[in-house]
């Protein structure tokens, strides 16, 4: 999903990369958040988590529960370090720099092409922050409704043996019973 900017140099759009190293620092660091949002989200959407019936064939199903809940863990904890230490801190300086852009342009522009072309890479910087921003509340979403499936199917399986349980004993009461009377 990464994109490069390419225009040639004869393109009004061209922007120099050497004259231009912060607003591409800015880019290119989008490109990096952009992918680590792909490896999350993966991650989220090949959770395997168990089902209540699969875990009543199982000797120890509170292992299998056990890992679910581990790995659900440990991918919040990377959503809320992609969030906190690599995504506000971009998205700040990003939206610093759409304040007070330093785009250094070809001197041969006119003043509207200038402007035009300034408009250009400002609104290119906010699609990403923008792009950047629904992509972490997804992941946030998407990590909340995964830990929700995941209480719901423990819930069950713990209902789902008590059941068993109740019914077991309910079973062995009314072979005593029969024995019995």
């Amino acid at each position: 999903m990464t994109n490069e900017i390419k225009f040639t140099k004869d393109s009004i759009y061209y922007l120099d990369k050497e004259s231009n190293p912060e607003f591409y620092e800015i880019f290119e660091t989008s490109n990096g958040l952009i992918d680590r949002y792909n490896i999350l989200m993966r991650r989220l959407e090949s959770l395997d988590l168990p089902s209540a019936f699969e875990t009543e064939l199982l000797l120890r199903p509170e292992l299998r529960f056990k890992k679910s809940r581990n790995e659900i863990n440990k991918i919040g904890a990377e959503i809320v370090k992609l969030d906190q230490e690599q995504f506000v801190p971009w998205k700040n300086k990003a939206s610093d720099y759409i304040i007070k852009p330093d785009f250094k342009l070809q001197n041969h522009l006119s003043k509207l092409e200038k402007k035009v072309v300034t408009s250009h890479y400002i609104d290119l910087i906010r699609y990403r922050i923008q792009q950047l921003s629904d992509s972490v509340r997804v992941l946030y979403q998407m990590i909340n409704q995964e830990s929700d499936r995941f209480e719901n199917r423990l819930s069950n399986a713990k209902q789902i043996r008590i059941n068993v349980i109740i019914a077991t004993l309910g079973y062995l009461l009314a072979i005593v019973l029969a024995i019995y009377v």
